[in-house]
């Protein structure tokens, strides 16, 4: 038993150690969407995008399918956010502008404009399988 002691403790620090670097979905690695919401607003945003709409360019709003499509990964998205639009009215935002974490609130944000899928649709197919 005496051997097993310090086998049982080096698990229990490496364990607790883990656990005090973070767990995968912790605040640090995803955004907060009524954070992003507010980034959304103090950024003015808003102003051009009200709604996950676009008053400058309509057919192109930043929400719906096609967005989506455009724009699959967060990468994608930010590096547009971060580079702006030349010879248009949409800035950069650099990182002096808008933080990393403000970035990860911001974008959590913009996907919730877009619901995932049609949970309906789904529930709908899965009662015509049985």
């Amino acid at each position: 038993m005496l051997q097993r002691l310090p086998v049982l403790s080096l698990s229990l620090i490496l364990s607790l150690s883990a656990l005090a670097c973070g767990a995968p979905g912790s605040a640090s690695e995803t955004g907060d969407v009524d954070k992003g919401k507010v980034v959304f607003e103090q950024h003015m945003c808003v102003e051009c995008h009200k709604g996950g709409g676009n008053s400058v360019k309509p057919s192109r709003p930043v929400k719906g399918k096609a967005f989506k499509e455009r724009y699959p990964l967060d990468a994608d998205l930010e590096k547009l956010i971060r580079s702006g639009v030349p010879n248009s009215s949409m800035p950069s935002f650099g990182k002096d502008v808008i933080d990393e974490q403000e970035m990860k609130d911001l974008l959590a944000y913009l996907r919730s404009l877009t619901p995932e899928s049609n949970k309906k649709n789904a529930k709908k197919s899965t009662r015509k399988e049985k």
